[in-house]
């Protein structure tokens, strides 16, 4: 089949395992090429029953523009999730891969949880299904502490529920102290959260958003020109809406950089009078440029 399908689909961007797909014991990732570019796959849904997590990591890391994921459920094979994630593959496809909006179909365990967000630490939309017994646990998880693979986290929709799930989890949240700013709705039984996740001070003076602010649009501006792609990376100190406003206010004709290595990177493709070393305050939000000046005179 694959022979008779060579170059069929040289524009497709959305690849799809349907839910009664025999995944074979000799799976090829790479065979999947002579039917279409893997690179131009930008969403991925999984409905099939046997398709194991080690598989998925092996797709994406010939995928790497994929932004949306869809998965039934997360089932391993022979390995549990920190031997998974140990994996150099893994870690590597962690590094590289762009997911931002990720759904589970099936309930999903602590466990699992923590395998996503080590795999796709960019991600800022989860859909997911559980137990009821599994709500703290994974609401600890997700926001007690600061935490570099659930940074972007900014929206959460548990499916299939009811009423008094919200109330638990509003009763949660509130009791704990685990986030400040978030709204909570039922929707045809869809409980959605969405969150503004806190921001720290980094060594006493420079909050995290104005580390993250400028290191975000450099990387839009290098997958611009190396890829021809442009994610939203979403600074965690902000709504989505007001990043969106911010993001178009930007033409990136200009590349930002934060250090010597992302300096001698840019310098490869960008022309030198359009790359800002070390000077990255102008690009953040008003009020995160007030406070940090304020204090910069303080010193």
């Amino acid at each position: 089949m694959i022979k008779q399908s060579i170059d069929k689909f040289p524009n497709a961007t959305k690849l799809t395992f349907c839910k009664y797909f025999e995944v074979p014991r000799d799976f090829n990732v790479v065979d999947l090429n002579h039917i279409f570019p893997l690179q131009k796959i930008t969403r991925l849904s999984i409905k099939c029953h046997r398709f194991f997590f080690e598989k998925l990591i092996r797709l994406l890391q010939f995928t790497s523009n994929v932004h949306t994921l869809k998965l039934d459920s997360i089932l391993l094979f022979r390995n549990n999730s920190n031997s998974i994630q140990q994996n150099p593959l893994t870690q590597l496809v962690s590094k590289t891969n762009m997911i931002t909006k990720v759904t589970i179909s099936k309930k999903i365990t602590l466990e699992k949880i923590q395998l996503l967000t080590a795999v796709f630490p960019r991600m800022d939309n989860l859909t997911i299904n559980l137990f009821k017994q599994d709500l703290e646990p994974i609401a600890h998880f997700l926001w007690s502490k600061p935490n570099n693979n659930t940074r972007y986290l900014s929206s959460l929709c548990i499916t299939k529920q009811r009423n008094d799930l919200m109330i638990t989890l509003k009763n949660l949240i509130e009791s704990k102290r685990l986030l400040r700013d978030y709204i909570l709705k039922l929707i045809n039984r869809n409980l959605y959260l969405w969150c503004q996740a806190p921001t720290p001070a980094v060594n006493r003076y420079l909050p995290q958003s104005l580390i993250d602010y400028p290191q975000e649009t450099t990387r839009t501006a290098s997958d611009t020109v190396l890829t021809g792609t442009r994610v939203l990376y979403l600074q965690y100190s902000r709504q989505p809406h007001q990043i969106l406003t911010d993001f178009r206010s930007f033409y990136y004709d200009t590349a930002l950089s934060l250090t010597i290595l992302q300096l001698m990177a840019l310098l490869e493709f960008a022309d030198t009078c359009k790359i800002l070393f070390d000077s990255d305050i102008p690009y953040t939000p008003l009020p995160v440029t007030i406070d940090v000046t304020k204090k910069l005179d303080s010193l």
